[in-house]
């Protein structure tokens, strides 16, 4: 009935406070018999043969607590009865008949447990009789319902043959659990369900107790550490977590509190309360409670008072632990030690302990505090003591210091025993005295403080408070260490840590070294039946190292396994497996083995009758690989009449999703089977939150979290998996942070082999293909019209070449499944792969590693799918309109990284290689592919096996494949030898349409191979019309295919437009032949090298064919000028850009790769001549024919040819290329030299990433070997080259190393990059490099570690004096143009309210969230903006999409009250750029900026004085700063978004925009409003405003449809008003006035006010002044047009005689004075630009 379903059983008041008691009777079957919460009373046979049977009256008892059980006689019945305690309590255990002998054990647990309850809460169980019943099916573990307790079988079930130790422990424990609700839930139970950890917390607690006292040797209190501590801690540290005590409203929120928080934090709260109190003293506070509040219920409020009560109210428990309950999470205790020193002598030191709360993003900044019970210990504590540690030391603020007399040498620990529920950090030196401790002597730390080192390191690394690589070395240990929380600790680590690394390449390194550290357990506790009496917890810990050794792949075990298995196959009726390793034996045989261990044990399953050997098998199925098996076992759990009961289905389709192997298939399997899920577990229950977690619990990429986040929000009702999907985003995005921040250097950690540590995009080179066999056989009879996909079978045999030594292949897939058995030859075997769906990257691990120039051959069999998405091999279809019968085909689209949907394959275009395709396919089709067809044969099956001829090396998104139902119009004898056979093809009804296509294609391809003097290569060339096509055309070699459109021509039907656009594409697309396709990019950064040529030779070759035309002067209309608008918006990017994502290669598909590419190249023709031109681009092409090719390879091809015919330019670059070429022609080794220096001063970023190139690239053969390293050396000194030249350095160590590492310049060169290092950042990476350098100098690398801190020492010394030297002479009030501001998104965080109980000091912090959209105007290194008491949180600046923040560090100068940041690199000009901060600061009470203020109003009928609060702002002139980043200048215009979020009193918000969302505030799931406006037009900051008030306001509508609002009360403000764009703020007697109260001064003083800042928002708004020192410009004209105004609108004022006697004449008093200044004055410190706002620059005009 548990928690609600009571009610679905009977009409009742279904909350736990409501107890009553309940007479039960039931009508049944007389052959079967009847169980309830009580005994029966008596039984009659009624009329019609039935029985009757009553139930003596319950105890007082909430509905939740009901139980019934109707079995057959026949079949169930109970073991005999035992009596407890003086009131003979009857004790007895039932279940089915045949399972009776082996419910001993629990027989004997329910007895002796209820034995020990009763004596340790004082109170004996009320009820006469307590039955535990088994159940064959059983949704939870178990039920306490008073009198009748209901368990799955498994709770009960025992046989020492069978069942594993573990299960032995969880009998134990459950039953111990239930019987503790007997008090804790069924005597006293929770008010509501917000507090059900007062029960369930409890009973956890209590079965450890229960426990201990039943199995004394099992060391319950070690395991409650890890089963229970280690087991929240995880999921409470997401943001998404939730206080252990809350206020449930609906049944979902109810179920979603039976977890972890309830159960695991609850019992761990319990037992630290039990810890810092004293058992006594807590034992005697629980039966005071439990007495106290019998048959009733409670809250945790009651228990606090009991407790307290037991300490004679010395301890406030309530005080304590409030925030333990209230507040979800935990806090980290931060351990920092003062060493203090004096030689060798110790002289007593300090530790700062320190407290924030935990969680696993690290950009978090809630600001909890708890009472945390802090104990420590160090090295000179006795043995014995180091399990209690200190006295406690109670922290409750943010941070505390003690005294301790701890020498430097010697380590501290804390928390001993677990005491707190806390994370804990050390300082960097104490960590490694603990590290060094570990690894000298472990045993000197207790086993619990060891184990929760561990765990608390592998959780601080997924924070990013330490790095990875620290936990890695702190486990270095293990293979010395024996027991069993630190080693439960360390898998458990293991296992996310695989998680975490989830596909990524390196995992296998880590999987290596973990069991490295397994072996030596393993090997001591091998497969050898322990003595359970005497060695229990390494009876628990041997399956969990078995199976981890068999995980990791160590042959050994793998066998043993085997071997077991063999032996129960070869007797089946015989098991003799120890049943504590049943569960791994069955996993390995079924993982490591093929379909006949799986059906094995499927066949098992279907005659088991045990229920923990049931489970056994079940674990062991989920184990397979194989595709097809996994999902049939995933469907086996959702089939009517499936042998896997409901009550374990969810649990074995969860083992499944979490396997490595099943896990993408288990998610797809169960999006698909959502609907069937939910219907079946979802609506009430929390088990589906299960699934959830473990099939998410390996997403670890932005696109798993993506496509997770789409599903979720494509679920409307989650039920009570709702919190769970928040918590997997939570974790999933937890991953993406971990693995951001810890990938390279674990990478580093493990491969120590000089490799750079940043993870690439891009394939490694250790292996290029030579050769592809690849066969295709595509399934096209489909039979639904509606249906546009289907499958492919593929075989791919890759013939491949060894570069470097590697024991891995990577190569691309996406969307294709591997099937296995993966064969390679040369004595190879696979014993690994992985697949990272970020990159595509598909890793296949080796059992020995591949040697340089070895060549073995790859043979992949995988399956793959044909959407009809146009990438890739895809699905097409056209109907015929003869018949109207819908034809289907395939066709392809690779460019530009589709191949790997096609097949398993080097997917960058620097990877050529040759391809021999054959494709299977049925008779009514034809295939056409790159090449000609070598064979066609028909197959036993009907269909026809088509091969074609071996391809030239091309790159893999030139693959083709069309298999249809075409037709060709064909000429053999084209081309400049008539060699060449052309074809158009088409469906067979618009073959017509083909004969202009067919002509331009004959004429273009001969015009080309004359043009550039180099044959078309293939002895054919296919144009092809396909009826999907995204792309226009796709330039595959020799099978070109095309949109229809683009290939169709008549002249009936068809325009000179549409004919035009024929002969471009077809000409486009030949071009391609020799620019992509003979000579392909190197990489994508190139493409305009393929489009850029291709767009300009097909106006060049159709105007050979159409000279009459006019293409060239079509060409500046069409791609020039068109090219020149795109290219002018902010958002442009170069026609050569840095790609390093995948999703980036689309985007570049545009104009400007396209038009301006082949603009570029017009240019250059125009500018060498046509004749230079085409010879040069013919030396490129021959250059590099089958190759790939740089944009450096056409300059110089193009330059030499310039050069050969005597063409200058007069620049820099042609400078930079005269002085190469001078180098390379000079003999004179001086010369050399010199020249060498001066192409190092170059400024030019591009060249200077070329001059480095060709420094170290051989091939190039420009500098000789003997020059490199000084040159590489003059570069790194220019100051321009410093980034580029350390990611030079990182990404070419191995390469430099190798080459250079043994010249004693090499260090030199070292010291030449770093010279300037001076942060904590560029240490860092230096540090990391050094790391991975094992071979490499130590001391001088040691020795520039040394200098950049000393450096960083300097820059922290000198940098205070220097600025306020530099400040002093040459501080700038103004900041530089060198950043334009476009847009702000400000959001504010206001936490004031209205009104306060007792008028109490409001709260005056709010944080702010500022995002500026910058363009660089000026190219500079550094970042300018104005801040003042804002505290900043962070700060970054972002150019474009990318993640990588540009600020190092920043510095701010009062005086200038500017934030100036220094950038990693110059920006680039006319780019826009995003900078974003997040800050906090305070309401401030001056009336300036965003303020508070504050008025009182009378309680009529109490005469209290309540205060009201409101807040304001007023930014003029300099005062944004103080409420946001800005740049605080009238001249800096910009648009503005504006959001404040706010408590709902305040009831009138507004700002200079109209309010969105309809005018209203939206509600959040707080409670509090969010208040958007609409964007403003470009203004000054200092017009910027917004109110929060609690006021009303009246509305007139003008009669140009303007609505105006005055709002009342405003507090006073300084000068009256304030203009602020579309909301004025005024002093309140500046717009107050009514005719009883008022005179005619106070009515013209309003008049004179509105009328003024009215004026302002032409005349300061709309225009604004430059600077300040043109204030009159807005003062001036406002004071004046107040005139007008004011005499327009009440002329009985005579406004303009006043304005003699009232203005002019005062302003010619005030500038008499000496005192005076000139009305345009020049200002420069904001103290300055205050003083001017006076009679001058208002009144003088």
């Amino acid at each position: 009935m548990e928690p609600t379903y009571a009610r679905s059983v009977l009409p009742c008041v279904d909350e736990p406070a409501r107890k009553a008691i309940f007479i039960i009777s039931v009508i049944h079957d007389p052959s079967y018999a009847v169980w309830s919460n009580g005994a029966i009373d008596r039984t009659e046979i009624l009329s019609d043969g039935r029985a009757l049977s009553h139930f003596t009256p319950t105890l007082k008892m909430s509905t939740f607590l009901l139980a019934l059980i109707v079995a057959p006689i026949s079949d169930f019945a109970c073991r005999p009865d035992r009596l407890i305690g003086s009131n003979n309590t009857i004790s007895r255990v039932c279940g089915r008949v045949d399972i009776l002998p082996q419910l001993a054990y629990a027989d004997e647990v329910a007895y002796k447990t209820l034995g020990f309850f009763n004596t340790y809460f004082d109170s004996d169980y009320p009820l006469s009789k307590i039955e535990h019943f088994a159940v064959p099916d059983f949704g939870a573990g178990a039920m306490e319902n008073y009198g009748l307790l209901i368990y799955r079988e498994i709770g009960l079930f025992f046989d020492e043959k069978t069942v594993s130790a573990s299960r032995k422990q969880y009998i134990t424990t459950v039953i111990s659990h239930e019987i503790a609700h007997q008090w804790f839930g069924n005597l006293v139970s929770p008010a509501w369900w917000g507090e059900l950890w007062l029960k369930e917390g409890f009973a956890s607690y209590m079965e450890t107790l229960a426990a201990d006292f039943v199995e004394p040797l099992w060391m319950q209190e070690e395991q409650f550490v890890v089963e229970k501590i280690f087991a929240f801690m995880e999921p409470d540290s997401f943001p998404t977590s939730r206080p252990i005590s809350i206020d449930s409203t609906n049944p979902a929120d109810i179920f979603q509190m039976f977890d972890s928080i309830t159960y695991d934090k609850g019992a761990t709260l319990i037992r630290m309360m039990s810890m810092f109190l004293g058992a006594e003293i807590f034992q005697r506070g629980v039966r005071t409670y439990l007495k106290a509040l019998s048959f009733s219920s409670a809250t945790q409020q009651d228990l606090w008072t009991y407790l307290s009560q037991a300490t004679n109210n010395t301890i406030d428990v309530e005080q304590i632990m409030d925030g333990w309950t209230k507040q979800a999470g935990y806090p980290i205790v931060e351990v920092n030690r003062v060493y203090n020193t004096v030689g060798q002598q110790r002289v007593g030191g300090r530790m700062v302990i320190s407290q924030r709360p935990f969680s696993l993003f690290s950009t978090t900044t809630k600001q909890d505090k708890w009472w945390i019970p802090f104990k420590y210990f160090d090295q000179t504590f006795p043995q014995s003591q180091s399990l209690t540690g200190s006295e406690v030391v109670w922290l409750n603020d943010t941070s505390a210091t003690l005294n301790i007399t701890t020498a430097d040498s010697d380590w501290v620990l804390a928390n001993p025993s677990y005491l707190g529920i806390y994370r804990t950090k050390y300082d960097p030196q104490n960590f490694r005295l603990i590290v060094t401790q570990l690894q000298t002597d472990h045993t000197r730390i207790p086993t619990i403080t060891r184990g929760a080192l561990i765990d608390d390191t592998f959780a601080l690394s997924r924070t990013g408070l330490i790095n990875a690589t620290d936990a890695y070395e702190l486990i270095r240990y293990l293979k010395s260490e024996t027991d069993f929380v630190p080693w439960i600790a360390t898998l458990s680590a293991m296992n996310q840590q695989e998680e975490l690394l989830a596909d990524r390449d390196i995992l296998i390194d880590v999987q290596r070294y973990f069991l490295e550290l397994v072996l030596p357990i393993y090997n001591t506790i091998g497969w050898v039946t322990n003595d359970q009496s005497t060695e229990w917890l390494r009876t628990l810990l041997q399956p969990s190292i078995v199976s981890a050794a068999c995980h990791y792949g160590h042959p050994e075990c793998i066998e043993a396994a085997r071997s077991a298995y063999r032996r129960w196959n070869l007797n089946p009726t015989l098991n003799q497996i120890p049943a504590n390793l049943r569960s791994i034996v069955y996993c390995t045989v079924v993982r490591e083995g093929s379909r006949s261990e799986f059906n094995f044990l499927w066949a098992r399953l279907q005659i088991e009758s045990i229920a923990s050997e049931t489970w056994n098998l079940l674990e062991g199925l989920a184990c397979t690989k194989d595709p097809s098996l996994i999902v049939w076992f995933l469907d086996q759990h959702l089939t009517n009449g499936s042998i896997i009961r409901n009550q374990d289905s969810l649990l074995s389709i969860e083992n499944v999703a979490r396997s490595p192997a099943a896990n993408r298939i288990a998610w797809n399997w169960i999006r698909d089977y959502w609907s069937i899920l939910f219907e079946k577990w979802g609506k009430s229950d929390n088990t589906l939150g299960g699934i959830i977690e473990a099939v998410s619990s390996r997403f670890v990429t932005v696109r798993q979290r993506d496509e997770f986040k789409t599903f979720a929000d494509s679920i409307i009702d989650k039920g009570a998996a709702s919190r769970q999907f928040q918590l997997s985003i939570d974790r999933i995005n937890a991953n993406i942070e971990w693995n951001t921040a810890n990938l390279g250097s674990i990478t580093a950690f493990f491969r120590s082999n000089n490799e750079s540590s940043i993870p690439s995009h891009r394939l490694p080179l250790d292996v290029a293909p030579i050769h592809y066999d690849l066969y295709v056989k595509p399934y096209l009879n489909i039979t639904n019209e509606n249906l546009r996909f289907s499958i492919f079978d593929g075989r791919v045999c890759i013939h491949l070449n060894v570069t470097r030594t590697t024991d891995r292949i990577v190569l691309h897939k996406r969307f294709i499944m591997v099937r296995e058995p993966i064969e390679i030859t040369g004595g190879v075997s696979v014993i690994l792969t992985t697949f990272n769906q970020d990159l595509d990257f598909f890793t296949i691990i080796l059992n020995r590693s591949l040697q340089v120039n070895e060549q073995p051959i790859l043979t992949l069999n995988y399956v793959g799918e044909l959407k009809n998405d146009t990438d890739g091999f895809y699905i097409s279809s056209y109907v015929r309109s003869s018949d109207k019968v819908r034809r289907y085909l395939v066709a392809s689209q690779m460019e530009p990284i589709a191949a790997r949907r096609a097949l398993p394959c080097f997917d960058e275009p620097t990877f050529k290689a040759t391809f021999t395709i054959t494709v299977e396919h049925e008779q009514q089709y034809r295939a056409w592919s790159n090449m000609p067809i070598e064979s066609s044969e028909t197959q036993s099956n009907g269909w026809l096996l088509t091969q074609f001829q071996k391809t030239i090396p091309m790159s893999s998104y030139l693959l083709a494949l069309v298999v249809a139902d075409f037709d060709c119009l064909t000429r053999s004898n084209t081309g400049r030898f008539q060699n060449i056979t052309t074809s158009v093809c088409a469906q067979s009804e618009k073959k017509d349409d083909l004969n202009y296509a067919l002509e331009i294609a004959t004429q273009s391809i001969r015009d080309f191979e004359e043009q550039y003097q180099i044959n078309y290569p293939l002895p054919k060339c296919d144009h092809i019309a396909v009826p999907d096509f995204d792309a226009g055309a796709m330039e595959n070699f020799g099978c070109i295919l095309y949109r229809e459109t683009l290939l169709f021509y008549n002249n009936r039907t068809s325009s000179s437009s549409n004919k035009q656009s024929v002969a471009l594409v077809i000409a486009h697309e030949l071009a391609h032949q020799w620019f992509g396709n003979l000579v392909s990019p190197a990489w994508w950064d190139d493409l305009w090298l393929n489009e850029g040529f291709a767009e300009w030779m097909q106006f060049v070759g159709t105007n050979k064919v159409h000279p009459t035309w006019d293409l060239y002067q079509q060409f500046i209309a069409q791609q020039w000028l068109a090219v020149m608008q795109d290219d002018a918006v902010s958002f442009s990017h170069p026609v050569n850009m840095k790609l390093t994502q995948n999703d980036q290669l689309t985007n570049i598909f545009d104009t400007i790769t396209y038009s301006k590419g082949s603009s570029l190249l017009r240019m250059m023709g125009n500018i060498m001549s046509e004749e230079t031109f085409n010879k040069g681009v013919t030396r490129y092409l021959e250059r590099h024919l089958y190759s790939t090719a740089t944009q450096i390879d056409l300059w110089r091809a193009l330059g030499k040819q310039m050069s050969d015919d005597n063409i200058q330019l007069p620049s820099s670059r042609a400078e930079f290329q005269f002085l190469l070429r001078q180098y390379q022609e000079s003999n004179d080794p001086q010369e050399k030299a010199s020249i060498q220096s001066a192409l190092a001063c170059t400024r030019d970023t591009e060249l200077i990433r070329y001059l480095l190139e060709i420094h170290v690239n051989s091939q190039l053969n420009i500098i000789r070997r003997q020059d490199a390293l000084t040159g590489i050396r003059a570069i790194c000194r220019n100051f321009i080259a410093e980034t580029e030249c350390w990611t030079f350095v990182r990404s070419r160590w191995r390469q430099l190393f190798k080459e250079f590492g043994g010249s004693f310049s090499f260090v030199d060169l070292i010291k030449d990059v770093t010279a300037r290092f001076s942060t904590e950042q560029q240490l860092d990476e230096f540090e990391r490099l050094f790391e991975q350098t094992i071979d490499a100098n130590a001391v001088e690398f040691q020795a520039i570690i040394e200098r950049i801190r000393a450096n960083i020492q300097w820059i922290e010394k000198a940098k205070p004096n220097l600025a306020e030297w530099f400040m002093n002479r040459t501080v700038a009030i103004r900041l530089p143009f060198d950043w334009i501001p476009s847009q702000y998104e400000l959001n504010f965080d206001v936490r004031l309210r209205t009104t306060y109980p007792n008028n109490a000091e409001p709260d005056t912090l709010f944080m702010g969230h500022t995002r500026i959209i910058v363009r660089c105007n000026r190219s500079t290194n550094e970042f300018r903006i104005h801040i003042k008491q804002l505290q900043m949180s962070s700060v970054t600046l972002k150019h474009g999409d990318t993640s990588n923040n540009l600020i190092i560090d920043w510095t701010w100068i009062s005086q200038s009250e500017i934030l100036i940041c220094r950038l990693r690199e110059r920006c680039a000009t006319n780019e826009d750029y995003v900078f974003e901060t997040e800050y906090t600061t305070e309401l401030s009470r001056d009336m300036a900026g965003f303020y508070l203020s504050r008025y009182n109003i009378s309680n009529t009928s109490t005469g209290d004085i309540i205060t009201h609060n409101i807040a304001a702002t007023h930014m003029q002139p300099t005062i944004a700063r103080t409420v946001f980043p800005c740049f605080d200048e009238p001249v800096f215009k910009a648009k503005f978004n504006i959001s404040i979020t706010h408590d709902p009193s305040f009831t009138v918000v507004r700002s200079n925009g109209a309010m969105l969302d309809g005018g209203r505030p939206i509600q959040q799931p707080d409670g509090r409003f969010l208040s958007r406006f609409e964007e403003t037009p470009p203004m000054s900051t200092y017009l910027i405003a917004f109110v929060l008030t609690d006021f009303e306001c009246v509305s007139r509508v003008t009669s140009a449809n303007i609505e105006v609002n005055v709002c009342g009360r405003p507090e006073a403000i300084l000068n009256g008003g304030m203009e602020n764009w579309g909301l004025i703020t005024y002093r309140e007697t500046a717009l107050l006035y009514n005719n009883v109260t008022g005179s005619l001064a106070d009515k013209r003083r309003v008049g004179e006010f509105v009328a003024h800042e009215l004026a302002h928002q032409w005349f300061g708004d709309i225009v604004t002044p430059q600077w300040w020192n043109d204030l009159w410009l807005n003062e001036g004209f406002a004071s004046w047009v107040e005139v007008l105004g004011l005499n327009h609108s009440n002329p009985e004022f005579q406004s303009f005689d006043t304005f003699v006697s009232g203005v002019v004449h005062r302003a010619l008093v005030m500038d008499s004075l000496y005192s005076s200044h000139p009305i345009s004055v020049e200002v420069t410190h904001p103290d300055e630009i205050n003083s001017i706002f006076d009679a001058i620059s208002c009144k003088l005009h």
